[in-house]
């Protein structure tokens, strides 16, 4: 199967989105599916992928950011939706996905939508009314005809539905790929990029509690360290 992804910009530091995205296709790929990432920053995307190696997903450099696909369907997005038996889009408040999803319409090609917990509750009362205009003025239409809603558990699933327009939705947990947690490096680069650790940390760092207290007590940090009888009490 020729299956597109459509990211517009690929850098880690935006997110989990970022990091599903490229999970998903080398999984996809690794499973035999021909598999292209369109995208308008590649910044993190695998060196691999940019040149193009055998059994590694296509990379499509989209030049528009905002106006990704051209009049009629033409431009790079445009083509490889053409070429494309199903297109992946992700995310919900995403300008260009409205684009992306049109020119699919158009061409009769299947569109799937990860929402990627952007149609929680939680996350639909922030900035409550510019998101209600997103939904009126196109991002309704998107999500409407969507040939799936993608969620990642149940409860995010129940959460959407509301907003979906009658679109199916289907459960389907994220793939992992724990290639890059194989060979940890150890706490050497840490203490070398934050020289304010000091002791062994022995495992309270990683609570709630102690995330809470850092501030107060400075654990892990100016005025102790987890190593330190005190700092654990605290913790």
């Amino acid at each position: 199967m020729n299956i597109l992804h459509y990211k517009p910009t690929m850098r880690l530091e935006e997110g989990g989105v970022v990091r599903a995205v490229l999970d998903l296709c080398a999984e996809m790929a690794r499973a035999g599916h021909d598999v292209t990432l369109a995208t308008s920053d590649a910044t993190d995307v695998p060196e691999a992928w940019k040149r193009g190696e055998t059994g590694c997903p296509l990379v499509v450099h989209v030049p528009g950011r905002r106006v990704p696909v051209g009049p009629g369907g033409t431009g790079p997005l445009g083509e490889a939706i053409a070429r494309a038996d199903v297109v992946h889009l992700h995310a919900v408040w995403q300008p260009t996905n409205l684009q992306a999803a049109r020119a699919c319409r158009r061409m009769g090609k299947p569109y799937v939508v990860s929402i990627h917990g952007m149609l929680d509750e939680w996350t639909i009362a922030q900035k409550h009314l510019k998101k209600r205009v997103f939904l009126a003025m196109g991002g309704g239409a998107y999500l409407a005809h969507a040939a799936v809603v993608h969620a990642t558990a149940e409860a995010e699933l129940a959460q959407a539905r509301r907003w979906l327009g009658g679109a199916p939705g289907e459960v389907v947990p994220l793939i992992v790929d724990l290639g890059s947690f194989r060979a940890l490096p150890g706490p050497g680069p840490a203490r070398a990029r934050f020289p304010g650790i000091r002791g062994t940390c022995r495992g309270c760092c990683s609570s709630a509690a102690c995330i809470r207290r850092r501030a107060s007590i400075g654990c892990c940090g100016r005025a102790g360290s987890c190593g330190s009888a005190a700092s654990r009490s605290s913790c």
